[in-house]
């Protein structure tokens, strides 16, 4: 098995993956902020990053299948000058975007737990007095699948919204895309695109904003689509209501820069901290994929392919081509 890591910071960042406290491999970052380590064995490794006059901040993910590519969520360091803050946002239904009350939310730092709190009436929450860094926050509601995403405390953060699905029947797939509102911004609206085997199982059905009244067909549906009058930051969600034979094939679009004529056109999609989360009901539990923005230029980012026989398999590949 294979991992690699893209992390924003252009530096020589550290990193080290560790097994129950024990390093197995060290790194440094290239000019471009990205590292990679082979021949790693299967389990969770955590993942920890030091750099002068920066925070030394971790994070954990698994290799989980011989021969896998894995690349991380990009992590942007926080300077050591950063001062206590709050942190704060919104927690919303991936499905219509509505607001999701009483949720429990429980923030961990470098797997400590630290505090906990509720999202009140209109699904807003906040931690108060965190030190600064990176938190690993998980949330819990009866009758939505278990979630978690990552915030920060360098003085006050707001904005740092997570969508959450509710339970899915037998054989329903939720495909959701997310992205934050970063500074300076990178991404507006971002458009999912599904490729999805038709009925007559002779071609593909291409589900996205356009591509008819309902954003559909007979077992896909665009349920939420987020653009440039609502977002950053961002949803888009997709729900197959009966996964078929085939392949599907989902992609994400930078609608706004889909010119891609100057360099930030053609950057910010990598810097975007997309990331497009699936869930899938095979009859037996919700199997859950995470995929995160590669850090190549680009426009278009195949995300991933999904056969029953063959299950999921990471595109993660970028290019500047139309969907």
């Amino acid at each position: 098995p294979r991992s690699t890591r893209k992390e924003s910071s252009a530096a020589s960042d550290v990193y080290k993956r560790q097994i129950y406290g024990t390093t197995v491999a060290t790194a440094t970052t290239g000019s471009n902020g990205d590292f990679s380590q082979s021949s790693l064995g299967l389990g969770v490794y955590s993942l920890t990053y030091t750099k002068s006059d920066y925070l030394t901040t971790s994070q954990s993910d698994t290799l989980a299948s011989d021969n896998q590519t894995l690349t991380v969520e990009t992590l942007t360091q926080l300077p050591d000058s950063c001062s206590s803050g709050t942190i704060s946002g919104k927690i919303t239904n991936a499905v219509d975007g509505s607001a999701v009350s009483s949720v429990g939310l429980y923030a961990y730092k470098g797997g400590t737990y630290i505090t906990s709190t509720t999202t009140n009436s209109s699904g807003v929450y906040s931690f108060s007095n965190m030190a600064p860094s990176w938190y690993d926050v998980y949330s819990i509601k009866s009758g939505y699948i278990d979630e978690n995403f990552r915030a920060y405390s360098c003085g006050a953060q707001e904005d740092q919204d997570n969508s959450i699905t509710t339970t899915l029947p037998s054989d329903t797939m939720r495909i959701i895309l997310n992205w934050p509102k970063t500074n300076p911004q990178t991404a507006v609206d971002l458009d999912s695109n599904l490729y999805s085997p038709n009925s007559a199982g002779n071609g593909w059905d291409r589900i996205y904003y356009s591509n008819n009244e309902t954003y559909g067909t007979d077992t896909v549906i665009l349920d939420k689509d987020d653009d440039e009058d609502t977002a950053p930051p961002g949803d888009e969600t997709i729900t197959i209501s009966k996964v078929r034979s085939g392949t599907y094939i989902y992609k994400v679009h930078n609608y706004t820069d889909s010119a891609a004529n100057t360099d930030a056109k053609k950057t910010n999609l990598k810097n975007s901290k997309a990331k497009v989360k699936v869930y899938y009901n095979d009859g037996t539990c919700c199997i859950k994929k995470r995929y995160y923005v590669p850090n190549d230029n680009g426009t278009l980012w195949g995300v991933f392919t999904f056969n029953k026989d063959t299950g999921f398999t990471a595109s993660d590949n970028m290019t500047t081509a139309n969907p």
